[in-house]
């Protein structure tokens, strides 16, 4: 079998999904708008053949229905004769692109030509196979846009068939209903910017406020110099570099030390007007937690949402950044205090951020947090100014 990779895109917004379109249980016919035309010309040709006593004209209009069942007969066949295999989807970000990757099959001794169709309500994939010879495999790739984070259920993959004459589909769920995870939107992080500035404000115990890089007096491990930046050790300036540049230069190394990370997110909503605060949030959180899963050191990362009993921790890699944030994509507004399994925050390591994102500024869960745990944590809410921060809206 030959495998062709065969890329398409299908974007829709929220509303213009047709929930009720193609909701398969097992199968069904149903007619075209082309094939709803020409049944209603040969119902006419009928009608006007057998009123007038013309011969021809009745005889064309059975032809014309005759044509609609057999364009229906060939449509089953060929849906029948084909097979499809949905990849494994991991959880996406809303806002942003998303794929569905799936291996279609012709099993049939024919050709065969058919369109692959799932929709939920935050995305809908149409993709159009042509010509599938016999025996062939293609492996197809649809593209959509989430608009919104949460947990959707889809409709069965269906495999469509419209041949010959696309007078009558016929519709076969080859793949049963599925889950689309939808992570919350990602804003822009500056990792360097960040680390420097929990270095600055404690980052949750006196042990964070001594600057990550390594201080080294080998050449091997200085990459090189460059402008200094605030939290910057005064032990890296490079004072003859200083000199001729007439600025503050320090040195660079390759070596970093790995600083673990310990997030606790707090959606707090008192009324339904909070909400947008909660959504904000919660984007502030996803994008801290995935800036974290992509730097250079692999350290120790750990999720804790308010109001869900279970967290999440692992080493910082894309993969388990993908699997904790989908705690993010089901958390629901909170009120009040709401229980955090303390247990989880304190077996942590001293090299550690604790950082508290929180829709309401000053929340009072961080003193909590400091009373239950010995150690301070660095509130952050988004209604507060942050350099190293930009959200969706002005990420571009």
């Amino acid at each position: 079998m030959s495998n062709v990779a065969v890329s398409l895109t299908s974007n829709a917004s929220n509303s213009e999904i047709p929930h009720s379109d193609f909701r398969i249980s097992n199968f069904h016919w149903r007619p075209t708008r082309e094939g709803v035309l020409w049944i209603a010309a040969a119902l006419a040709m009928l009608l006007a053949g057998s009123f007038k006593l013309i011969n021809l004209l009745i005889l064309l209009g059975y032809v014309m229905v005759a044509l609609v069942g057999i364009n229906a007969w060939l449509a089953r066949r060929s849906a029948y004769g084909v097979r499809i295999q949905r990849a494994r989807g991991e959880p996406v970000f809303a806002g942003s692109e998303a794929a569905r990757h799936v291996a279609v099959t012709n099993t049939a001794r024919h050709n065969a030509s058919v369109t692959v169709m799932e929709i939920s309500e935050t995305h809908r994939v149409e993709v159009f196979v042509p010509v599938l010879a016999p025996g062939e495999s293609r492996n197809v790739t649809a593209t959509f846009h989430p608009t919104r984070r949460g947990r959707y259920e889809t409709t069965p993959m269906s495999v469509i068939a419209g041949y010959p004459f696309g007078l009558v589909n016929y519709a076969v769920a080859a793949e049963p209903a599925d889950t689309i995870v939808v992570l919350p939107r990602l804003g822009t992080v500056d990792g360097a910017m960040l680390r420097r500035w929990l270095i600055r404000v404690g980052a949750g115990d006196n042990f964070s406020r001594r600057p990550v890089r390594r201080q080294s007096t080998q050449a091997a491990d200085v990459r090189g110099v460059r402008a200094y930046r605030p939290g910057d050790s005064p032990r890296d300036i490079h004072w003859r570099t200083t000199a001729k540049q007439g600025e503050l230069m320090v040195r660079e190394y390759d070596s970093v030390e790995p600083l673990d990370l310990l997030l606790v997110v707090e959606p707090y909503a008192a009324t339904d007007a909070d909400r947008d605060a909660v959504e904000a949030t919660l984007e502030l959180a996803a994008s801290v937690f995935w800036s974290w899963c992509h730097g250079e050191e692999t350290p120790e990362a750990t999720l804790v949402v308010a109001g869900m009993t279970e967290s999440r921790t692992g080493r910082a890699t894309e993969g388990f950044g993908r699997a904790a944030l989908a705690m993010l994509a089901e958390a629901q507004p909170v009120s009040g205090l709401a229980p955090i399994a303390i247990e989880t925050l304190r077996r942590r390591s001293n090299r550690c951020a604790r950082i508290l994102v929180s829709s309401r500024p000053d929340s009072p869960l961080a003193t909590e947090l400091r009373d239950k745990t010995g150690v301070p944590f660095v509130t952050v809410d988004p209604a507060r100014p942050m350099a190293w921060y930009r959200q969706p809206d002005d990420a571009g």
